[in-house]
């Protein structure tokens, strides 16, 4: 133990102090070794286990979903808006070097790889995200990440101005590598920082990011920048939104149960110096209780901090404690089975669903069915409302309505778009071409308070702190591969089946509806450690097994 930590008092209660704290912290480890039902009005915090909503859980969860989140949604979008300048400057790019223009095979191979890279940093940075959370914490990581989305957005605005088009593939791929990081550190942050009853619409903050995202990087893309010389700048724009996140989030507090749970694990377990092993814990206490405090708005949080360290006490005495990818894959722990089957049919079918297909090649979509340009824009812009609004939706609602609701019929309704997205595509006549917009708008209207919002929500609820983060990073891969796969295969799609290519995303709509109803089970208003315990009891899930009633 270093010096400057020294553990001073008589042992009596609410008397011993520990040098290097600062006043508050030894206020609040001090609080913690008294009596729980203290009084704390005098202190103008209310009193209650678990706190409420409070400004500063609204304002942690706001920067973490629109500084960070906001990332992941821009920069799929912000591409619809432009691609058609950036590829015009390919051809430009590539004749320049070659005396010669691309093919249209060529060039539409070039596109699809840049859509398709994002996806494939996504996944390195999903990779990284497992030591990064674990290591620097859930914030932590999102601060430093703001330096990864920095090198990315100056790569792809400069490579117009030294004419490389390599170079904005390059800044491409480092930008989904900072959404990897993203798409992980954020629903862990935003699920532990959040009291149980109020957990899946402080989770969902996540999805109202990404709404918020896609809706500024259309608006951006097809109005304020949509011009042969301006698209870079749209490009740019990330950058700032990155460091406006970060400098938000900075006055935010770590996630408590990181605090208590991983940054501060005694080295000394396993000494026989229990002194110095009450000073660990007091440190893991006083520490995880500020932030808590500060989050819940009272001093009483003896209900939460209890509950951590009877994780804390399940971690330390079994092997979820310190898990690798290997473990997760090999299910070390029989039961990660059902959880690791359900986060991964959940986030694959995310995107199998079609929903990027939609995303990415918005304009192809309305373009096929028949829309002038003018049209295409203003139709491609109500794609970034819709889901903005149902994400507010989803906020207020899923607390009270459920994860299971929000799944079933979003799939549904998404399903019955699909089927009809095909019959306006596969049909002749201009009111078919804007009955395509409306069907559109339907699937996304279904997407965002269900998949969107609820796999995000869903999976970190099923694991304990020592294998969430690896299982949210192993989903991820799952997530961004899959990801890929659309991003890749779908233009060639559009190109061979025409409207009969959604029909293939009907059928995972339908399947993932079923597997839903019959295995997914309710978490509302129940604690990660309820919720994995109810998979220790049950060798299935099932939707009657797993009911979790209010």
């Amino acid at each position: 133990m270093s010096s400057w930590l020294t553990f001073v008092g008589n042992g009596s209660r609410g008397n011993g102090r520990i040098m290097g704290l600062t006043t508050t912290e030894n206020k609040l480890f001090s609080r913690g070794r008294v009596n729980s039902d203290e009084s704390s009005s005098s202190c103008g915090f209310s009193t209650g286990d678990g706190g409420g909503l409070t400004l500063c859980l609204i304002g942690s969860s706001l920067a973490a979903g629109l500084g960070s989140s906001l990332q992941y949604g821009y920069n799929i979008s912000v591409m619809t808006g432009v691609s058609s300048f950036i590829q015009t400057f390919y051809n430009e790019s590539y004749y320049s070097k070659t005396n010669e223009y691309l093919s249209e095979n060529h060039l539409r191979w070039l596109w699809a790889t840049t859509i398709a890279v994002y996806c494939i940093g996504g996944s390195c940075g999903s990779l990284i995200a497992i030591s990064s959370t674990n290591f620097f914490g859930r914030r932590g990581t999102l601060l430093l990440n703001s330096i990864i989305s920095t090198f990315a957005a100056l790569f792809m605005f400069i490579s117009k101005y030294i004419n490389s088009y390599e170079i904005l593939i390059l800044g491409r791929w480092i930008m989904g590598i900072a959404v990897g990081i993203v798409i992980v550190a954020v629903p862990l942050y935003l699920s532990e920082i959040s009291p149980v009853r109020y957990r899946g619409g402080i989770a969902a903050f996540h999805q109202l990011g990404v709404a918020s995202g896609i809706l500024c990087g259309q608006s951006i893309g097809l109005y304020a920048f949509y011009s042969d010389t301006k698209w870079p700048f749209a490009l740019l724009l990330t950058l700032f939104i990155s460091w406006i996140g970060a400098t938000c989030l900075y006055f935010c507090p770590e996630s408590p149960r990181w605090l208590l749970l991983n940054r501060y694990r005694p080295c000394s377990r396993g000494s026989t110096d229990e002194s110095q092993l009450l000073v660990d814990n007091g440190i893991q206490k006083a520490i995880a209780r500020k932030a808590l405090v500060k989050l819940r708005g009272t001093f009483e949080v003896e209900g939460e901090i209890n509950e951590m360290l009877r994780e804390r006490a399940k971690l330390e005495d079994s092997i979820d404690g310190k898990v690798s990818m290997l473990d997760l894959i090999k299910l070390k722990n029989p039961v990660w089975k059902w959880p690791l089957i359900i986060s991964i049919v959940l986030i694959t079918n995310q995107q199998f669903c079609g929903i990027n297909a939609i995303m990415y090649y918005t304009t192809e979509v309305f373009m096929a069915a028949g829309l002038n340009e003018d049209t295409v824009r203003l139709a491609s812009l109500g794609t970034g409302l819709i889901p903005t609004t149902m994400a507010i939706v989803t906020i207020l609602n899923v607390d009270k309505l459920g994860r299971r609701f929000f799944l079933i019929v979003a799939y549904s309704v998404m399903a019955v778009a699909t089927v009809f997205l095909s019959i306006s595509l596969l049909s002749s006549g201009s009111a078919w071409s804007y009955f395509s917009i409306v069907f559109v708008y339907m699937f996304i209207l279904g997407f965002s308070p269900g998949p969107g919002a609820m796999t995000f929500v869903v999976i970190p609820e099923l694991w304990t702190q020592g294998p969430r983060p690896v299982a949210m990073a192993f989903a991820g891969q799952f997530n961004w591969w899959s990801n890929f796969t659309v991003g890749l295969a779908f233009p060639f799609m559009l190109e061979g089946m025409g409207g009969y290519s959604f029909l293939i995303f009907t059928l995972v709509l339908v399947i993932t509806v079923l597997f839903t109803y019959f295995i997914v089970p309710e978490t509302k208003n129940k604690t990660f450690t309820e919720i994995v315990t109810s998979f220790q009891r049950n060798r299935f899930t099932s939707s009657e097994s797993f009911e979790m009633v209010n």
